[in-house]
């Protein structure tokens, strides 16, 4: 083995590896923009605030079914990790993580408990007034790391579970625009 890379050179060795990478790159790129989004289920925020938000905490905190507050909003992420982050049923957010809705956040109980963790703290900075989802995945991620790296592999675990094999290609794709949206900060918000 050794006789054949010494043969081959290091230029070409490192030529080899870069043009795998690119292909690699080319090909997910391609597949994220042939490839349908996913169908969520549907999902509504004011079915959520009206099933999970009790009623006394709706006068305090008013009623939206924005997804986000505007910037600039006078709640801390702490203060809304206090009280107005809900645990709900993943069926009930359509199979994501987590959801902000105006001024309640609601994560899936079906995360591990550091990704849940994680999940409460990204979506309580949306509540809190930020909307660039790379700059809150990064934000939150400083605070929760293990949770951070939780939630990604239990979401890579839980898309390949729940896909069968001829659409992993697809599931690649929708993984590398998911990736681009929540940390190189590429797609929406």
């Amino acid at each position: 083995m050794r006789a054949w890379l010494r043969r081959l050179g290091r230029k070409k060795i490192v030529m080899i590896i870069l043009s795998v990478i690119l292909l690699g790159i080319v090909s997910l790129e391609i597949l994220s923009r042939i490839c349908p989004v996913r169908p969520r289920g549907n999902l509504s925020c004011a079915v959520l605030i009206a099933r999970y938000v009790p009623s006394g905490m709706l006068s305090q905190y008013g009623y939206s079914n924005r997804m986000f507050m505007p910037d600039g909003s006078v709640d801390s992420a702490a203060e809304v990790l206090k009280d107005r982050v809900f645990e709900v049923d993943g069926r009930d957010i359509a199979g994501l993580n987590g959801i902000a809705c105006g001024s309640y956040a609601f994560v899936s109980r079906s995360l591990p408990q550091e990704a849940r963790k994680y999940v409460a703290l990204h979506e309580a900075y949306h509540v809190a007034g930020m909307t660039s989802e790379t700059a809150v995945n990064y934000k939150a991620g400083a605070n929760e790391p293990l949770g951070m790296v939780m939630t990604v592999i239990y979401s890579l675990w839980y898309g390949a579970s729940h896909t069968a094999p001829w659409d992993y290609p697809c599931l690649c794709g929708g993984d590398w625009r998911l990736l681009k949206t929540y940390f190189m900060g590429m797609g929406r918000g």
